[in-house]
């Protein structure tokens, strides 16, 4: 389908108007630009300069053999976003969205309503999930069931710089999330009222639109979630990484590796459990033969 049918497309040259009115001639790279961003203000705020300080480190969970198959391959595991722990995280936010622009009205918003993503597993998102904190209880609870939960800290900046994939933070409040979303559509329809395009290079910029509208649900999640300040590591299928498959619970499992340098592993802190001694040293000899030298290993004294 195409998402352009209903816009308006002159076939002169690229131009868009100032605040006063008058007419500025723009190639089409520069339109890009200004949509790009648009989409940096949304998805990635951290990069602007008025924005908040990011953390120091983030923080993954996981178990006793993700972690060793972490360190051994040293990369991440982005998982499909269709086997993420709660499915309805994926439909949470991709209603929100389609639900804001419903509520709108005119050919852009019509456009991008037209390019929407179905929510079956055709979608081929990959997310490797981090939390602001390394020692919550809920955290352990999740992952120490069968007390071998580990929360890796990895520093921000290492993740930030990771190739072809974006890291943004989630969003939990209906407020923030309605302003985010307010936002991102005013600039997109804003931009596509100022700009005369022939119109094949409108339907390249709608299709980019529609694609930078649509990563957004990955981050929006429910307030009930709100305690874990995730922030997410997302790729997408283009991204140019290989997928594989790991067997999880009786399921396959796709997912890519998204590879880090060892000194970004500033910290492995071993959840509650038994034998935490020995498997704190354990850990250490691991550690030592993989050359992840300046990794420090921790105990969390959180009762579980």
């Amino acid at each position: 389908m195409n998402p352009l049918k209903g816009l308006t497309a002159c076939r002169g040259s690229c131009r868009i108007r100032d605040a006063e009115g008058a007419a500025l001639n723009i190639s089409l790279s520069e339109a890009r630009i200004e949509l790009a961003k648009a989409q940096t203000k949304a998805m990635w705020p951290h990069f602007l300069s008025q924005s908040v300080v990011a953390p120091e480190n983030l923080y993954h969970s996981t178990n006793a053999a993700g972690l060793q198959g972490i360190l051994r391959s040293r990369s991440l595991w982005a998982s499909d976003c269709h086997f993420l722990n709660d499915r309805s995280e994926l439909v949470y936010g991709h209603n929100l969205v389609k639900d804001h622009l419903l509520s709108q009205s005119g050919p852009v918003v019509a456009a991008l309503v037209r390019g929407m993503p179905p929510t079956d597993e055709k979608a081929q998102i990959y997310v490797a999930s981090f939390c602001e904190h390394g020692d919550l209880l809920s955290q352990w609870r999740g992952y120490s069931r069968v007390q071998d939960g580990y929360s890796m800290a990895f520093r921000f900046s290492s993740l930030l710089v990771s190739k072809n994939v974006f890291l943004t933070k989630v969003l939990y409040t209906p407020r923030d999330q309605e302003d985010n979303l307010s936002d991102l559509v005013r600039s997109i329809t804003d931009l596509f009222q100022r700009i005369d395009l022939p119109e094949d290079q409108a339907l390249e910029l709608i299709k980019l639109a529609v694609d930078v509208v649509w990563s957004l649900p990955f981050r929006l999640k429910d307030k009930s979630f709100e305690g874990e300040q995730e922030w997410r590591l997302v790729a997408g299928l283009g991204s140019g990484y290989t997928e594989e498959f790991r067997v999880v619970d009786g399921h396959f499992v796709p997912y890519i590796q998204i590879p880090f340098d060892a000194e970004s592993l500033v910290e492995i802190r071993q959840g509650p459990g038994a034998f935490r001694a020995a498997n704190v040293d354990a850990l250490r000899r691991l550690l030592a033969a993989k050359k992840f030298n300046s990794t420090r290993v921790e105990r969390s004294p959180v009762p579980l």
